[in-house]
């Protein structure tokens, strides 16, 4: 039996009711110890035991933001917009974790890894408004980026916004799903980002993956 199994056989009456009914809304039936179906090549890998808990304790409650992982960096100074957006995507081109989404293969968790993935850089400008408001704005905005759910089915499971709050500071929001920080975290995605950046900006040729 796979941990999987054995946490939900671990279920007490109500919460299995509770769990498959979930499931049974999105058209989905609980994981068993059947044998995983074929699938196809290359396109459907399983979950590590870690996204296996994760994607079951998403599936209980899928719009709540329990598992977002948020972070956010100031950035005072001129700011090339062009070199962080490439800088962004160089980061999620060189990682698949960032490019992956979670379906279901014969009612099975399975997680898929995008062969590209374009991602926004959503900005939000903030200096139309008077000064001391600025700062507050900033943080409900932020507060209300990091509260929105992930679908792990459609993905991306990493979101990124530009909160400008002066025509040389900024806020960098991130947002990951912890389901794909299985040995990663936001913290190394920012320090290689912020190396990107630096030569992306000066013209140089990114340091190779």
């Amino acid at each position: 039996m796979s941990d999987l199994a054995k946490r939900i056989a671990a279920l007490s009456p109500e919460q299995r009711a509770v769990f498959e009914q979930r499931l049974k809304q999105q058209g989905l039936s609980a994981p068993t110890v059947q044998v995983i179906g074929r699938r196809p090549a290359m396109e459907a890998i399983p979950l590590s035991f870690g996204q296996q808990r994760l994607w079951f304790l998403h599936q209980l409650d899928p719009a709540s933001p329990a598992y977002n992982a948020p972070s956010a960096v100031r950035l005072s100074g001129p700011l090339n917009i062009d070199a962080l957006r490439r800088s962004l995507n160089e980061v999620v081109r060189r990682h698949e974790a960032l490019r992956t989404t979670f379906i279901t293969v014969d009612n099975q968790p399975m997680q898929i890894v995008a062969a590209q993935l374009d991602l926004p850089l959503p900005i939000l400008d903030l200096r139309a408004l008077p000064t001391d408001q600025r700062e507050s704005e900033a943080l409900k905005l932020s507060m209300q980026e990091f509260q929105r759910p992930f679908d792990l089915r459609t993905g991306p499971l990493l979101r990124t916004q530009l909160v400008q709050l002066d025509d040389h500071e900024y806020q960098l929001l991130f947002t990951m799903h912890h389901i794909i920080t299985d040995g990663w975290s936001t913290e190394l995605l920012i320090a290689e980002m912020t190396a990107l950046y630096a030569a992306m900006a000066a013209g140089q040729p990114p340091e190779a993956a």
